[in-house]
């Protein structure tokens, strides 16, 4: 999850140059798969950046023995 937010934080700092707090957004699994899918992206709070800017935004992982990968892209 702290991966997944991570790469959420530094994908969307370039587009709106925003700082975000750990608790500014959630995660919830897209996929049954533990180990391989996709989390989507809510704020906690109202934030108009997001709906404007950023729209329904998913993260890629995958996680193997002790390696998490995360990736995430946003069209802009």
């Amino acid at each position: 999850m702290f991966s997944a937010k991570e790469a959420f934080y530094k994908c969307q700092y370039e587009v709106t140059g925003e700082w975000l707090e750990f608790r500014d957004i959630e995660l919830q699994l897209f996929c049954g798969n533990p180990t391989r899918g996709r989390f989507v992206v809510r704020p906690t709070r109202r934030a108009g950046w997001f709906e404007r800017v950023i729209g329904p935004a998913l993260i890629r992982f995958s996680a193997q023995r002790d390696l998490a990968l995360t990736a995430m892209t946003l069209e802009v």
